[in-house]
């Protein structure tokens, strides 16, 4: 799945998918691709990119801003790819910092708003909603509401902008759910249960935004077959999985 994930990230920087929806079980390295890995990679094509990143707490996307800032800064970066641009010493922030060829990143949340005049040509929602908020229907309607009255808006260019959404489901009327009910068409749908469900095997296509083309070809199949087979047995094997679903179940 990691591979997978990084396939259709690549679509994203290449215009190939414009909105992408990736839903995925926790403790999956989701973050760690999407929010760290990938921008940092991204800027190696395009590095004049604006990006603006939320999670469902200021703190957590200025961690994983940092981190990703620190890939950047690393020795093994810098040595093969340092000539490409570099980050400016006067603007160098985890909430925001700026490259020397335009591109910036900035941090924000759900619940700590955004920057009044700044957008982005990349929007990237890492786990919008958390377990616990998710329990809550106000926190639910707060996270839609910050998206379609706030964050949504928040682009540099509305025809051409590139957005990805990538969480674990928490209800049916989280913000995944919420995007796909009103403009599913419109995204490209990655969602990879624990779980394998023939009744819902995840095929993907190119999407520019305005639905699939009737002769795309398939990005990606989910290679599992049976029922029940699971997503990463080396990291969560059928005891633990068992075990997991009988605590959320209680």
């Amino acid at each position: 799945h990691l591979d997978a994930i990084l396939e259709h990230l690549v679509y994203v920087t290449q215009f190939e998918i414009r909105f992408l929806a990736i839903a995925i079980p926790p403790r999956s390295s989701k973050s760690l691709l999407a929010s760290v890995i990938w921008p940092a990679w991204h800027w190696l094509q395009s590095p004049e990119t604006q990006f603006i990143c939320a999670s469902y707490t200021t703190k957590l996307s200025a961690n994983l801003s940092g981190l990703s800032r620190r890939l950047i800064e690393s020795s093994w970066y810098q040595q093969f790819y340092g000539h490409e641009y570099y980050l400016l010493p006067d603007d160098n922030k985890r909430e925001m910092y700026r490259n020397s060829k335009g591109g910036y990143r900035i941090s924000t949340s759900v619940k700590g708003g955004v920057s009044t005049g700044f957008g982005g040509d990349v929007q990237v929602m890492d786990d919008p909603l958390s377990a616990d908020d998710a329990r809550s229907d106000n926190e639910t309607n707060n996270c839609l509401v910050w998206h379609d009255g706030t964050f949504r808006s928040r682009v540099n260019d509305p025809n051409h902008s590139r957005k990805v959404l990538i969480m674990q489901r928490l209800r049916d009327n989280d913000l995944f759910g919420h995007l796909m009910e009103r403009e599913g068409h419109r995204w490209c749908q990655f969602v990879l249960p624990m779980e394998f469900d023939k009744k819902r095997i995840c095929i993907t296509y190119p999407n520019d935004g305005n639905g699939v083309k009737p002769d795309a070809k398939a990005i990606f199949t989910d290679p599992r077959t049976e029922d029940g087979e699971l997503l990463n047995p080396q990291r969560f094997n059928a005891e633990t999985c068992r075990d997991e679903k009988e605590v959320l179940s209680e």
